[in-house]
């Protein structure tokens, strides 16, 4: 049996670790097989605990998802959660990620198959197990073990013969406690991000619906708003074919359908191309043609920020011919996905056409009052960034823990 001693520690702490299955310290099973007929959207039943409930880190509850056990539940008292149970999905495409601890709220649920329920047995701290389930180490580890054939799962057995480090108990439950002081940071990082995602959603909504109107700097109204198609505002080109050119001291970045996330934002790290000419310049609009990189996303939208880009494939520039501005555009079409997803053509990938884009009709209210919306909701999104930011810190100074206090 190996035995550690990790780089950071609690001063108070001396015993040696040693490295053995989660196994040895656990108590594991999965839930039970539930009939058809037993299983109801009707809430007056005992909620059930699907796979689809148990998302990152929490269990999430929606009316779409929810459902509820009507059967007798007479020798099935067994399968009933308990606060603290960590509870994780044993298949599907996030196998080994979705994991959960269980909350007051959601004891007295029942454990359906294909998810697991553990406890620690009085060698173990729940919280502590939960930290290394709950880690890139353990979603490493379940990538190489999973049954990929079909769909990805994980066994009870590949569950318990992960290995880690185990101290006393008294210094799993310091640990333990410690890491969930930074966990609760996160969270209300998380929650203070989708708040502000959702406020931003909710405002929009109401600007382009024009329950909101701004004032000009005089606080008069201003213009009625006017209706212009984006050919008409724009003219449309498709992207080129360029991974060919692709080279370490390349001169443009190249930007493809993973060059933009599912906030309609370009990433900052691009390949590089060698080619010699490039029509795409600062201030053009630049859209994904296809679902392949982002699922139900289609039409997602960044502004190029400057003259040394390239457009790949499966990729549309939008070049100003009249007069707008341009986050404006690019806010009002990121926000109507839904009518983008619509038009999208095709079996296995969805791809939009030069008809299908120039043909969106866009709400347009003068200059003015289009770069206040711009200015108005460019602030929000400068602080939902902000937050994004002290989220990504945040997780880097934990996982900088994880590397030093566990073994």
């Amino acid at each position: 049996m190996e035995t550690l001693q990790p780089k950071l520690r609690f001063p108070e702490f001396r015993d040696a670790w040693k490295i053995e299955p989660i196994g040895n310290y656990i108590e594991l099973f999965s839930g039970i097989a539930l009939k058809g007929e037993e299983i109801s959207e009707d809430i007056s039943g005992i909620p059930i605990l699907r796979g689809i409930n148990i998302t990152e880190g929490f269990v999430r509850h929606t009316k779409e998802i929810d459902k509820y056990y009507l059967g007798n539940t007479k020798n099935i008292e067994k399968y009933f959660v308990k606060e603290n149970d960590l509870v994780l999905g044993m298949d599907g495409s996030k196998v080994g990620k979705n994991v959960a601890l269980i909350t007051k709220d959601d004891e007295g649920a029942i454990l359906i198959q294909r998810v697991a329920r553990i406890r620690a047995n009085s060698k173990s701290n729940i919280r502590y197990i939960y930290q290394h389930i709950f880690s890139k180490r353990f979603h490493d580890y379940v990538d190489v073990v999973n049954t990929s054939s079909g769909i990805p799962h994980i066994s009870s057995q590949q569950i318990k013969d992960f290995k880690i480090g185990f101290s006393t108990i008294e210094e799993q439950t310091k640990i333990a406690n410690f890491l969930s002081v930074v966990d609760e940071k996160l969270n209300l990082l998380k929650e203070k991000k989708a708040l502000l995602e959702d406020y931003k959603k909710g405002i929009m909504q109401k600007i382009f619906n024009q329950e909101i109107r701004f004032k000009n700097d005089n606080g008069k109204d201003f213009q009625d708003w006017g209706e212009k198609t984006l050919g008409e505002l724009c003219e449309y080109k498709n992207g080129g074919s360029f991974e060919k050119y692709v080279c370490v001291d390349g001169i443009y970045n190249l930007i493809s359908l993973n060059s933009i996330d599912i906030n309609g934002k370009i990433k900052n790290s691009h390949k590089k191309v060698s080619i010699t000419d490039n029509s795409l310049q600062k201030g053009d609009l630049i859209m994904v043609l296809s679902d392949v990189a982002h699922g139900n996303f289609l039409g997602l939208t960044d502004i190029v920020p400057d003259d040394n880009f390239v457009l790949n494939q499966r990729m549309g520039a939008l070049k100003p011919i009249l007069n707008f501005n341009s986050f404006y555009l690019k806010t009002i079409i990121n926000f109507n996905q839904s009518y983008f997803k619509l038009m999208g053509k095709g079996s296995s990938q969805q791809n939009l056409s030069k008809g299908d884009i120039e043909c969106f009709n866009v709400i347009l209210p003068c200059i003015a009052e289009q770069t206040k919306i711009a200015n108005f909701i460019s602030a929000i999104d400068d602080k939902i960034e902000l937050v994004s930011n002290q989220i990504q810190d945040t997780q880097e100074y934990k996982k900088g823990l994880l590397q030093q206090m566990f073994v």
